[in-house]
């Protein structure tokens, strides 16, 4: 007597699957950092020669918060990216060397990776972030500036609020994210 072979059949019935917001891009604009577990920040000294323009950081941001309020607003933005990555973010002192000195892209003794600063900038524009990128022989990489002639303080109902979402945003732009087509996310193009 010959076996048969049984075929199991389960009725198919479709499962919705709950939506699932992911911090990461589909498109990167850049290469990971190299050694992300020990990324380092600096705030740019008021007064720094940035190309034809000079840094007014802390004058700005004074503006809108005290010190420590507005730098730990600043981290904040960096620190909820790293949270859900490998990286590691310290703080060191950025000695006021001009904005894209010559020296190593991560790890030079005179300032962070990422170089905290502000600058006057076209009325439309918050922030602009420089991403990692390999192929750049200069310190640009990875700094962020604020426009410090946007009127931050002046325009927004929470101005310490608004720096930290600004601040993800460019945060999101250093770690390798394109903007994101969805409104609720960070990454959304429009403040």
């Amino acid at each position: 007597m010959r076996r048969r072979n049984k075929i199991l059949s389960l009725p198919y019935v479709p499962e919705q699957l709950e939506t699932r917001d992911l911090l990461s891009a589909a498109t990167p604009v850049a290469v990971p950092w190299p050694e992300i577990d020990s990324l380092r920040i600096s705030f740019v000294p008021d007064g720094t020669q940035a190309g034809d323009a000079v840094s007014d950081l802390f004058q700005t941001l004074e503006r809108v918060a005290p010190g420590l309020d507005w730098q730990l607003e600043v981290l904040r933005g960096f620190q909820t990216w790293a949270k859900e990555t490998n990286a590691n973010i310290g703080i060191v002192t950025d000695h006021g060397q001009p904005i894209g000195t010559l020296g190593f892209k991560q790890g030079d003794v005179r300032f962070g990776d990422v170089r905290i600063g502000a600058f006057p900038m076209e009325n439309d524009v918050l922030a602009v972030a420089n991403p990692y990128d390999p192929f750049i022989a200069n310190t640009w990489v990875g700094d962020v500036f604020l426009n410090s002639g946007s009127a931050l303080s002046a325009t927004l109902d929470d101005p310490v609020t608004a720096l930290y979402a600004i601040m993800l945003h460019e945060a999101g732009h250093v770690f390798g994210m394109s903007h994101s087509p969805d409104i609720a996310s960070p990454m959304f193009a429009s403040f």
